[in-house]
Order: structure tokens, then sequence, then C-alpha cells
């Protein structure tokens, strides 16, 4: 419906609706019923569309691609201040979609966020193997059970490579961890259902400590370089890297910077997510702590091996759980980026460095 054709039907719609709120005072049971039911069509209909309209305004006014949502909030400001009487905040319970995002909406902007989601969602199926974006990342105690089976395998081994995991756990060393990917006893199968996360992030000052400002300036150029990524690159990654299956747990070569997260502006962005589909790792969990001489297991790391090949197959608007504490959910928004891992590029594609030898050991 364009801009002229909504703005015909509103008129006659409005009217309408003002005949319905009225006759709905005077009538109980089942007319009552069928009146409220036809007055909730007519303005999630109407909101439908606006929430649409106003998504492409605001991405056509910030130079984003169709991934990228308004800030929270937005929409369902723009649709109270614009158009008050399809009294939004009223629909929000009138519409179900459990297991979602929809969970955490109380209020007429959220349910109108949550909307924009749906409507991309629609438009943009989740690529093979990732979640839609109407869901939030959380924490996956299923695959946790299936990856500590690689795990229980693989501990006896783990004391011939204690020194190399335990620098990578606590020094951001790679050095010497290459050697346990080509160990014969060593499982590095994953499940079919892996997915796992990576997250970059930038603080953007400097530090007094040398060693700091170095890990900083890694940051920056792995963040650039990933934010500078679209569906369909092909990228090759030289270095052993760093993953996690816990939301709120993003572990990165370059140190857990943690700070809030915003996507509130485009040119506001500080960090951004990696979501990837694997073919091998190796999984570590407070079960090798001993073993490694680490406390870091809780991290659930699952360590990616070097000279791999990736596509990217996606680029969303990502929510994720950034609370440590169950059954109270802190959600957060981030830029993600939708990677599989691949045997071969396709011939003639060309390949994107993500590995900076500047900053390799």
């Amino acid at each position: 419906m364009s801009v002229f054709e909504f703005d015909d039907w509103w008129e006659v719609a409005r009217t309408r609706l003002e005949h319905l709120d009225t006759v709905g005072i005077r009538v109980r049971n089942k007319s009552f019923a069928s009146l409220s039911n036809e007055t909730t069509l007519l303005r999630v209909y109407a909101a439908w569309h606006l929430i649409k309209k106003y998504t492409r305004q605001w991405q056509k006014q910030h130079n984003v691609g169709a991934w990228r949502l308004p800030p929270d909030g937005f929409l369902g400001q723009q649709i109270k201040k614009t158009f008050p009487e399809i009294r939004l905040d009223i629909l929000r319970p009138s519409v179900i979609n459990p297991g979602t995002l929809l969970d955490f909406a109380h209020t007429g902007e959220q349910w109108a966020d949550f909307e924009a989601r749906l409507q991309f969602e629609k438009e943009h199926p989740a690529p093979d193997g990732f979640q839609p974006i109407t869901r939030h990342r959380s924490d996956d105690e299923t695959l946790l059970l299936k990856l500590q089976e690689q795990e229980r395998h693989n501990l006896p081994y783990f004391p011939y490579y204690r020194q190399a995991l335990h620098d990578l756990k606590h020094h951001k060393s790679t050095a010497g961890v290459s050697a346990i990917f080509t160990d014969p006893r060593i499982d590095v199968s994953l499940p079919p259902d892996i997915l796992v996360w990576h997250q970059i992030q930038v603080l953007g000052y400097s530090f007094r400590d040398q060693w700091a400002n170095d890990i900083e300036q890694k940051l920056a150029w792995s963040f650039e370089a990933h934010m500078s990524l679209r569906e369909g690159n092909i990228v090759r990654y030289d270095h052993i890297r760093s993953s996690t299956i816990k939301a709120w747990w993003f572990g990165t070569l370059g140190g857990n910077l943690m700070r809030p997260l915003s996507t509130a502006l485009p040119d506001q962005e500080t960090a951004v997510l990696l979501e990837l589909i694997p073919r091998s790792g190796i999984f570590i969990s407070d079960a090798s702590n001993e073993t490694l001489n680490t406390h870091l297991g809780s991290e659930r790391e699952l360590i990616l091996p070097a000279h791999t090949y990736w596509q990217v197959v996606g680029i969303r608007d990502i929510a994720f759980d950034d609370s440590r504490l169950k059954g109270r959910p802190e959600i957060k928004r981030v830029r993600g980026v939708q990677m599989v891992e691949i045997n071969h590029p396709p011939a003639g594609e060309p390949i994107q460095i993500m590995t900076n030898q500047k900053f390799q050991p």
C-alpha cells in the first residue's frame, strides 16, 4: 500500500474506529467481542504499515542497509505522535508470539520494535543454522552438553599441551596451540547444530601500559576490518581464534574489554558480534580448570584453528542477553556478522585477509 493509498484508507478506518469505540461502550458479550476484534485488526493493520514506513524513512535518513533497525522506542514514539488514535499500548496484549523478544515487550513502543524485526525476518529469513532476529541470543545448555562430550574425550591429552593452552587462556598467546589440531588423539569434531560467538569491541582511548595499547590497536584494526564486511564476502583467518557459547562472555584474543553496546546511531557503534558456524574446534570449560591450571573454564571457550576460510551469509541487528543472572535478562543490541566456515573459496572470488601480521606473536 502506497502512502496515498494508506492516507485514504486511514480516513475511512479512523471514522470506523471512532464509531466502534463509541458503540463498544453500550454493547456487551458476543457483540462487544466482535467489535473489539474489528477495532484491534484495524489498529494492528495501521500500525504494521506505519512501522514499515518509519523504518524505511529512518534507514534512508541515516544511509544504512535494510538490516539496521531504528533505535529502541523510536517507531512507537513516532506512531503515538502522529497517529494517537491507533492506541499503540493496547495492541501489545493482543499479539502472541511466545519464545521471542515479544516476551520482553510490555509497552506499545516495545511491540513496535518487535514488529519491525518480524517484518525484516519475513523479507529476509535467517540463513540456515542461525536464529531469526526475533529471538535473543542466550546460553544453549543442550549445546554445552554436546561439547562437553568432546572435552571429556580430549581431557587425558590436554596435559601434553598444558602450557600452550594456559598461555592462550591467560596471556592471549597462540604460540604452540596449532600443534593440538594436528594431534590424531584430539577430537576436533563438532555437533551439527554448532553456533558460537566472537565479539570485537574497542574502547577508543590510550593506556599507559604498552601491552594494553597494543591490544587496543589490534582491536581497533580488527573492528574496522569486520565492520566493513558485507553479505557474500569471503574471508581468511591465518591465526588461532577464540569463541564462546556464553551469551554474556564474548572472548577475543585481544582481551575482554567490556562496555555497553549501542546501535542508537550508525556512527556510535563500538562492537561487532561474529556469529560463527565452524567446522572444527576444541572446547574448554570448567572441567579443564585443574588440568590446564586455569580458572577461566567458565568462559566455555571453543578454540578455532588457523588457516580457515569463511563466507559471510548475513548481516543482522542482533539482540542478546548480557545478564549473568538467570531469569533476569538484560537485552542489548549489536551488529551481527553471520559467517559459515567453508572448505575452499569459490574460484575467482576475492578473499579478504583478516589476520594482520603486525599483531601476531
